[in-house]
């Protein structure tokens, strides 16, 4: 995709082979143009008009198309490529006119401007995903191997560089400005400088959670903080919703089944413990890191059910906890969440639980659009609690997680509104499947939750 110069209008590449422009505001489709011919690499902008490569016989040529006319692409340049071209693994620099492709296992670069060969190397075992950096100083090469290579501009030609990542067959990326480049293989991330020495270990180095990509957020009541985890995995990051930076990571030592925050403090739910911490005040620089051991409270529970088919929720107040069972076992169990003591079981076909407002009610969703809801009822004289049903209700549209209480909606055609029916923002295709994407209202913050994706995206709407 690439935005027009004002950012007025988005044009898209569907299926190397259609470029369909839309007016961003609107959301309307503006022209429609079929591409004819091999394209090297997707499309970008040059001033009000977008731009592609197609290769033809001995040359790559240079198409424009005006994001707001529906006219025929016009031809706007040629460059020549060698005679020993091949398409496999093709990777196109447009600003640079750099062309990058496998030729019998060895690697080349071409710059079609000056008609010289830059670099054709022999050092790739099986060479695949090939990318430059966007000024061209940088050009990265992965492999079906363990290693992946870098080289680097010099007067004196390419300058290469191996490096040997810890997770198998990697996909490198590299930064925009080129001092860094993402390595990806299994399920584990690394991070290497391009300045590093060849037997430089990676700096950073993430293993996120393999056996679910279901996400468990939180906002704090006063929409300043926001917490965030995968379920059954044991970290926990809570980060300032105005910048966007995290104030505290915490290793919590426990498979986490759920979470709650609030201004002071974070309570996480996970195997057979509570556990709170007291949330660090002010901008926190650097991040602050928290254990087990820096915990001010921990609570021992009896799971009700082995711990990956719960679902937990804290309700506001920090009184109780309730957990709903995934495994569609009808059942609804509500804890004291400061004694671990189960205070009552109510029979529901919902597997989602959660608490109102006032935190004197729960609820547990089912996948249909109903919830069963109760009332719970402390009895002071006998030490009991127990939960008065309050029938079963289709979801309203207010009070829960889904539902914003500013009144936005998410329309099915990805349009987000405002209570007065304005169109806010036009959400991606990827991102409206009720199916594979969840979402959570608090207030004017809308989380976007993908589960084929390591992070959750969260958007600031106006008020």
């Amino acid at each position: 995709m690439s935005y027009s110069g004002y950012g007025t209008m988005l044009g898209g590449l569907f299926d190397q082979e259609t470029i369909v422009t839309y007016n961003v505001f609107s959301g309307k489709q503006i022209s429609f143009h079929s591409v004819q011919g091999f394209m090297s690499g997707t499309i970008w902008t040059q001033g009000e008009y977008l731009q592609f490569a197609i290769m033809e016989p001995g040359a790559v040529t240079i198409w424009e198309v005006s994001f707001a006319l529906s006219h025929p692409p016009t031809q706007v340049n040629s460059l020549p490529i060698p005679d020993n071209f091949s398409k496999e693994g093709l990777v196109f620099l447009p600003t640079h006119s750099l062309l990058a492709f496998i030729l019998q296992g060895r690697v080349i670069v071409w710059n079609a401007q000056h008609q010289v060969v830059l670099l054709d190397s022999i050092d790739v075992k099986d060479p695949k995903n090939m990318s430059f950096s966007p000024d061209g100083h940088f050009f990265v090469c992965g492999s079906k191997g363990p290693e992946f290579h870098l080289w680097k501009e010099s007067p004196n030609g390419y300058l290469h560089q191996k490096f040997t990542p810890s997770t198998g067959s990697t996909n490198p990326v590299i930064s925009p400005n080129g001092k860094t480049i993402i390595s990806s293989g299994s399920s584990v991330l690394q991070l290497w400088h391009t300045t590093s020495s060849l037997t430089s270990p990676p700096c950073i180095t993430t293993q996120p959670s393999q056996q679910t990509n279901h996400f468990l957020l939180e906002f704090s009541p006063d929409e300043l903080l926001v917490a965030v985890t995968q379920q059954f995995s044991n970290k926990v990051t809570i980060l300032d919703l105005k910048s966007g930076n995290p104030q505290m990571v915490i290793d919590t030592d426990i498979v986490i089944c759920g979470i709650g925050i609030a201004e002071s403090k974070i309570v996480v739910v996970g195997d057979r413990k509570i556990i709170t911490w007291e949330l660090p005040t002010g901008d926190c620089v650097p991040i602050a890191h928290r254990s087990i051991d820096n915990s001010v409270q921990v609570t021992e529970f009896k799971c009700p059910a082995p711990i990956r088919q719960l679902h937990a929720s804290i309700s506001p107040g920090f009184t109780y906890v309730a957990f709903g069972n995934t495994k569609n076992l009808p059942e609804l169990y509500i804890y004291n969440l400061h004694t671990g003591k189960k205070l009552a079981v109510a029979k529901s076909e919902g597997w989602l639980p959660g608490f109102a407002l006032n935190g004197n009610e729960v609820w547990c969703a089912r996948g249909d659009g109903m919830v069963d809801q109760w009332a719970i009822v402390e009895d002071s004289e006998s030490n009991n609690t127990q939960l008065d049903q309050l029938g079963n209700y289709e979801e309203p549209q207010s009070g829960f997680p889904w539902h914003s209480s500013h009144g936005y909606q998410v329309m099915d055609d990805g349009w987000v509104l405002s209570s007065k029916g304005k169109r806010l923002l036009w959400l991606p295709p990827q991102w409206r499947s009720a199916v594979k994407v969840e979402r959570k209202w608090s207030g004017k913050y809308l989380a976007l939750l993908h589960r084929r994706l390591l992070e959750a995206v969260i958007l600031e709407l106006e008020v």
